[in-house]
């Protein structure tokens, strides 16, 4: 009997995990629409804030478990900065906390998001989305000088 309870107990505790990762999926997916940039009117969609579409840094950022390709992005104070995630084995996020950024996109697809760098420091960016026991290792850093 105590072996049973176990059981189940175990099942309770697992699925109570999974469906937290997929609360936390939903959240990702819905904040990354959110984040995306109207450029034809030079305007952020979130916040509204003027960007100075002269000047475009792009990165493309390879994610494959547990890493970022490149895993250091430096730009100026001033750029417009555009990533452009890449998964490469499986659904993977790119998350800026200090930014407000956070998108995700499948493998073999790709997500982009827009964002004016008028914060200087060393941010981390991280996988906002589960893909593996490896995750929670899995960031970079951005550099706005």
């Amino acid at each position: 009997m105590k072996r049973v309870m176990k059981c189940g107990l175990v099942a309770v505790l697992a699925f109570g995990l999974l469906a937290s990762f997929a609360s936390a999926a939903v959240k990702s997916i819905k904040t990354s629409s959110v984040q995306k940039m109207d450029m034809s009117a030079g305007t952020d969609t979130n916040s509204q804030t003027k960007m100075a579409p002269n000047h475009i840094t792009e990165f493309t950022v390879v994610a494959k478990r547990y890493k970022f390709d490149p895993a250091e992005i430096r730009v100026k104070q001033g750029d417009t900065v555009r990533i452009i995630l890449a998964p490469q084995d499986t659904t993977h996020g790119f998350m800026i906390k200090e930014y407000g950024i956070n998108i995700s996109a499948d493998k073999g697809k790709t997500a982009q998001v827009e964002f004016l760098a008028d914060k200087t420091g060393t941010f981390v960016f991280r996988c906002s989305h589960f893909c593996g026991l490896g995750h929670f290792k899995m960031q970079g850093k951005l550099i706005v000088e």
